[in-house]
Order: structure tokens, then sequence, then C-alpha cells
């Protein structure tokens, strides 16, 4: 909100064997000034690690949680990183990110779900919270509950 911009994750287009889905950065004027191509991405979700400003967000394919830096326009700056992941933890040991936020204290809560790329809706909504904190001294995110 600060930046008055906006980012929205689309998979439109992508297919079983192909990423294709985009992150667009969106102004006040409804302009797309940036996007970052070929990510299928869930759950996205800003915030200030270590004087920098990064956009979080989980992917629709594995369990991974990526990283990507923003300048001070809001635009992305260099590539993703893998900075946390929710392979074999939590119920099922393979829910995908479909929130990220973070509370005041820093922390990063990862709302997770089972999503295989499909229609069917499931009966019941299956969510777990995960919470990862940042050690500053491994310049790490680990998983605390």
């Amino acid at each position: 909100c600060e930046s008055n911009i906006i980012y929205i994750s689309s998979v439109q287009g992508s297919t079983r064997n192909k990423e294709l889905g985009v992150i667009y950065v969106v102004n006040q004027e409804g302009k797309i000034i940036d996007k970052l191509e070929n990510v299928d991405a869930f759950g996205i979700g800003v915030a200030y690690v270590n004087d920098g400003r990064y956009l979080y967000y989980g992917s629709a394919r594995t369990s991974d949680i990526f990283q990507i830096s923003l300048t001070e326009e809001g635009k992305f700056s260099g590539k993703p990183s893998l900075v946390a992941s929710l392979n074999n933890v939590g119920v099922r040991g393979d829910d995908k990110a479909r929130k990220i936020r973070f509370d005041k204290t820093g922390k990063m809560e990862v709302f997770a779900l089972e999503f295989n790329y499909n229609l069917t809706a499931p009966t019941e909504k299956q969510e777990t919270k995960f919470l990862f904190s940042w050690s500053e001294e491994e310049k790490k995110w680990d998983l605390v509950k």
C-alpha cells in the first residue's frame, strides 16, 4: 500500500509441462509496470527483511517458497531465490502456499493447502498454517511450527 502498487499472479496458459504464469506489478492507474514471467505462483506477500524489500511467493507446482528483491518503485530486481519449503512437513507433506503474510514480530505466516492443478473442489477446506522465523545469524527462514 505504501507504494500504491499491487502484485497479481496468474497461471493462465500454463500446462502440465510448461510453467507460463506471470506475477504482475500494477500501479494505481491500473498499468502494468513490471512482470515476472514463467512463474506459477500462489500466496504472494511483501516484507522488509535486512533493510531490503522482497516479494515472497509460493510455487503452485511445488511446496517451495521463493523471494525476489524489489526496487524502491516496487519493480523486480534480480532473480527469485528459494527461501523455504513445505516439502515433507505438515499433515500431507506436499501442501502449496496459498497465502503468505508477515505478523507484527516479523514472522512469516504461510497458509497452505493441497493443490494438484485440477478443478475438483475439495469438500472441506483443509488448510494448514505454518510459521517461519528469520534467523539473522544463519540468514535464512526457519520453520517454527
